[in-house]
Parts: structure tokens; C-alpha cells; sequence
């Protein structure tokens, strides 16, 4: 575990139905002090997480097997969570137009830029 935990009282929540992928990213945000609430598998998943926890921040996934994440960012929008896409998809400018408040992380992006958008969202400075 690393003794400099920016996140350190942060909630986030993944939403990402590939198991290495969110096992990867829980372990990363546990190491810098968040807890980690998912990882959600689909959208309603999301939606029941976050019904039932105070969230910081969620990271999500655009497709969650074969659906899109949208409904859960809209509820997730309306309770105040900041969001980050995570995507494969390449219309990042499409994202960008249609949610302007979240931030679009790449796939495949190296650890080090999720985190730093994680920071970004929960207004930490590593």
C-alpha cells in the first residue's frame, strides 16, 4: 500500500463488465486511498450503486455488455457525481459536445492518465 494516498476519502465507482480491466483500476484507486465501490457490470448495476452510496466520482465504461452507460450517467449527472468515460470508442469529440462536464479517458490509457483524471474529478493534487 503507498503511504501518499491522494484519494484518500474518496469514493468512486467503476462500471466496466471486463474483469481484468476492473480489477486493475480498483487496485490502483485502492493504492491511492479511495474506496472503491463496483465494479458495476451494467448500466442498472450502476444505477443501483449509486442509489445506495454517496459517490465521489465514477469512472465508466461507455458499453457495458452490449448497453450503452448512459442512463446510469444521467442519473449519476443528476446526483452531482462527477464522471469520467472511459471508452474504446473512437468519437471522443462526440463525448465532448454531449458531456461537456466529463472527462473522456482513452482506451487503451496508460494508469497513470485514469489517475490523473480521477484527481482531476475529486480535485486532488497528486
Amino acid at each position: 500500500m503507498l503511504e501518499h494516498q491522494p484519494l484518500k476519502g474518496s469514493r468512486i465507482l467503476i462500471a466496466e463488465d471486463n474483469a481484468i480491466q476492473a480489477l486493475d483500476l480498483k487496485l490502483s484507486l485502492q493504492d491511492a486511498g479511495a474506496e472503491v465501490i463496483g465494479p458495476a457490470r451494467s448500466a442498472a448495476e450502476a444505477i443501483a450503486l449509486a442509489r445506495s452510496n454517496s459517490l465521489t466520482c465514477a469512472i465508466l465504461d461507455v458499453v457495458l455488455r452490449r448497453e450503452r452507460v448512459f442512463r446510469a450517467a444521467e442519473f449519476l449527472k443528476r446526483r452531482g457525481v462527477k464522471i469520467i468515460f472511459h471508452t474504446g470508442s473512437s468519437d471522443a469529440q462526440a463525448f465532448k459536445r454531449d458531456w461537456p462536464e466529463a472527462q473522456v479517458v482513452m482506451k487503451p490509457a496508460p494508469r497513470e492518465l485514469l489517475l490523473q483524471a480521477v484527481y482531476a474529478a475529486c480535485a486532488v493534487q497528486a
